[in-house]
């Protein structure tokens, strides 16, 4: 496609340097070419993605136009130079490499420069469509923050599991702790990689760097802090129904609970249980329950570290649980809520699926719906139609009231508060496809799981 364009001023990623008029005669008298200097002679680079050509060009004279062309990628482009002078010219010039170029390929695009005089010079970019721009990633690695129970024969595995679009390189492990500087070489697009350290009973953080390279020399770093004690305080602890790493990691969010942290090493909840004689134990990872799990002690009595005998909870209704993983000592309390009007709710935002209109409060379809055995209990099943768009937060009929996020971001913390101010941290999936949406009009928990 030939275009031309016609710089009139120094224009934005087209700066010039602009003098008056040259005279007839020293025109005539040029016989010096004009000088293109390319920031970079040759680019590696990826078929649909676009690509900046930068060049600074220079003519004592006067410069009068520049062509830039590859038939290949449908390139000519002419960008003429208008009123006044310029000599000295700062090319930025972007453009989008056809997706229909193959992979592996090598083309000339051709840089041409022409003064007032008409003397002519020209530089060579060379573009390869074998090129990889997008940095490797972790899809599985430690969490930034791991605690540890010290015993005699304490050992911890760091597992991973990485993934490129072209082709994985190297892992390499770093603790200063430890004295470990390892490389680990990488295979495939894909690749999984596991260490088992051999920690001991010495209280200590050690504080880990993972770099990740791909064939392209691009890094993505992690770090993670292994923190050795007694007795950890964890920043979060969780009370689950739910006992293989399968059912812990199929939600969104939500499951299992997330309790109130109450001060050191304490935690509490209140919870609506919704089987007879339902089974819980306490973790503090929402995705495993290794390596940490606190279930009763063999009496009953007390909860305590590396027990998986669940508490169970006989009836159905809400219940107030608190625990102190330093003592082992805990309670479980029935209470009855106040009774409450629930009013209707209905879910609203944006690409929700089932004819579900924009920011709408009248569709009876987007109503949730009470629980046979909680009126405070509601649901619905949301389809989210955009990963990247879809949203949503409660209201009532006609935006009486609004119910929001108590975070911007969905995670363990998350509860939905009434809307008291102008925020709205409504929530965004990230996700497509049908999900059960609960909520719980007392306690404000909710989740987001598949639906069946």
């Amino acid at each position: 496609m030939k275009r031309i364009f016609t710089i009139l001023s120094v224009a934005a990623g087209m700066a010039g340097a602009m003098t008056g008029c040259k005279p007839d005669d020293a025109v005539s008298k040029d016989e010096t070419a004009p000088v293109i200097e390319l920031t970079q002679n040759d680019v590696h680079w990826v078929p649909g993605r676009e690509v900046t050509i930068e060049a600074t060009v220079t003519d004592e004279t006067g410069l009068d136009h520049i062509l830039i062309s590859n038939a290949d990628m449908g390139l000519d482009e002419t960008i003429r130079f208008g009123d006044g002078v310029i000599t000295d010219f700062a090319l930025s010039y972007p453009f989008t490499v056809p997706e229909t170029l193959p992979a592996n390929g090598s083309y000339d695009i051709v840089i041409s420069a022409f003064d007032l005089a008409g003397n002519e010079a020209s530089e060579i970019f060379r573009l390869y469509t074998d090129g990889d721009i997008d940095a490797p990633e972790f899809v599985r690695v430690p969490q930034s923050t791991v605690n540890l129970i010290a015993t005699p024969d304490l050992a911890y595995t760091l597992e991973f599991e990485m993934s490129d679009n072209k082709a994985l390189a190297s892992l390499q492990i770093v603790c200063t702790e430890l004295g470990l500087d390892e490389t680990e070489t990488l295979e495939g697009t894909s690749d999984t990689f596991s260490k088992t350290l051999n920690l001991g009973a010495e209280e200590k953080t050690y504080n880990f760097v993972f770099t990740l390279t791909d064939a392209a020399g691009l890094v993505t770093a992690a770090e993670t802090s292994l923190i050795v004690e007694t007795s950890p305080d964890f920043g979060n602890m969780f009370l689950t129904n739910v006992f293989t790493d399968a059912e812990l990691t199929r939600d969104l969010y939500g499951v299992p609970v997330v309790m109130d942290k109450k001060g050191p090493r304490q935690y509490s909840i209140r919870f609506y249980n919704r089987t007879e004689n339902g089974e819980y134990l306490f973790i503090p990872d929402d995705t495993t329950l290794e390596p940490h799990v606190y279930g009763l002690s063999e009496d009953g009595k007390s909860m305590v570290y590396g027990s998986e005998r669940k508490l169970a909870l006989e009836k159905k209704g809400y219940y107030d649980i608190s625990l102190n993983i330093a003592t082992g000592e805990y309670s479980v309390t029935e209470y009855t809520p106040a009774e409450q009007e629930v009013p209707q709710i209905y879910a609203t935002g944006e690409n929700l699926g089932n004819n579900f209109g924009s920011w709408d409060v009248t569709n009876p379809d987007a109503i949730l719906q009470a629980d046979a055995d909680n009126k405070y209990l509601l649901s619905i099943t949301l389809n989210f139609t955009d990963s990247e768009n879809s949203q949503f937060k409660l209201a009532s009929a006609n935006w009486g009231q609004e119910w929001i996020m108590n975070a911007s971001e969905v995670g363990p913390t998350v509860k939905w508060i009434p809307k008291t101010g102008t925020d709205d941290n409504n929530c965004w999936p990230h996700v497509t496809g049908d999900w059960l949406f609960e909520f719980d009009y007392i306690t404000g928990l909710s989740s987001l799981t598949p639906a069946e």
